[in-house]
């Protein structure tokens, strides 16, 4: 029953995200770690990922979010595999890697990271 809540939320924000652009849209304000810091956090452009991948548009979302577009599938994963998470050093590791991202996009030489 737990899964079937959080598929039907899924869905209904895949609608959201599909009618409406976070570009745009007054309902998608802009990333508040961004205006006050000029610093790309961790999930800057990931509503905007996530609407380009509502309409099948795979390299536009890499190129606005490519860890949040890489870990939506192991997050699908984790929903209906709960022990995903429960693996020795899942925790860790994840962590480790969105410090990493987060450091690596507000770096120019990986400017291909931030979002664009």
């Amino acid at each position: 029953m737990k899964s079937f809540i959080i598929l039907l939320c899924a869905l209904a924000a895949g609608l959201f995200l599909w009618s409406q652009n976070p570009a745009t849209s007054p309902f998608c304000p802009p990333c508040p770690t961004n205006l006050i810091t000029k610093f790309y956090c961790p999930g800057c452009g990931t509503l905007r990922a996530l609407h380009a991948l509502a309409h099948l548009r795979f390299s536009e979302a890499l190129s606005q979010n490519a860890l949040a577009v890489l870990f939506l599938p192991i997050l699908a994963l984790g929903i209906f595999f709960p022990s995903i998470w429960k693996a020795p050093y899942a925790s860790t590791i994840t962590l480790i890697i969105v410090i990493l991202f987060t450091i690596l996009r507000n770096i120019a030489y990986f400017s291909f990271l931030a979002p664009h």
